[in-house]
């Protein structure tokens, strides 16, 4: 079960008690710099369930680490692999408008 500190409060106060889950192992991840002449996209999506509103959005940096752009979208009703998929497809639709060859 997942709860918040505030549920579990409240559970308590009813004599109900709650059992968190076993913390996730944290890993310390690092964004590296594209090398010089390739540019870099960075995607992410959002869905709330298996079938419902999702959304999109990434940020290209070049060589220097520079922001070159970025871009949001809202995809619709769908399911929740789809965000990153279009992600994809409209990162490589813009590098392809740029004339950007190196992503």
């Amino acid at each position: 079960m997942h709860y918040c500190v505030e549920d579990l409060v409240i559970l308590r106060y009813f004599n109900v008690h709650g059992h968190t889950k076993k913390a996730l192992k944290v890993r310390t991840m690092f964004w590296k710099t594209p090398s010089v002449g390739f540019f870099k996209c960075n995607i992410d999506g959002a869905a709330r369930g298996a079938r419902d509103l999702i959304a999109c959005s990434s940020i290209f940096h070049d060589g220097t680490s520079e922001y070159i752009g970025v871009f949001a979208s809202f995809i619709g009703v769908a399911v929740a692999l789809q965000d990153k998929l279009m992600g994809a497809i409209i990162c490589i639709e813009i590098e392809f408008v740029k004339g950007w060859t190196f992503l």
